[in-house]
């Protein structure tokens, strides 16, 4: 039972220093990816993966869906420019 307030879902892999946390998924880019750059990670970093509040106590309805991005995985700072697969 969560009491009235503001929460955030938070990716433990995020639990890391800055440096530390670019470091470990910074990606380069080559062929037929672009690297957004140092900023986008840090944004990433910063985000949560899920903000919500809870205003009554007697009922919770949460869904929410998390997928992969075409050709990066969870990297939103990798952008694919190449073709598709056949």
């Amino acid at each position: 039972m969560l009491p009235i307030g503001n929460y955030s879902i938070r990716q433990l892999f995020k639990d890391m220093p800055f440096q530390e946390f670019y470091a470990e998924n910074v990606q380069l880019a080559t062929g037929n990816y672009v690297d957004l750059g140092s900023e986008c990670y840090k944004e990433w970093w910063k985000r949560n993966l899920i903000d919500f509040s809870i205003m009554d106590t007697n009922k919770l309805d949460l869904k929410s869906t998390f997928g992969p991005a075409c050709f990066t995985g969870n990297n939103p700072c990798l952008n694919y420019t190449g073709p598709y697969l056949p």
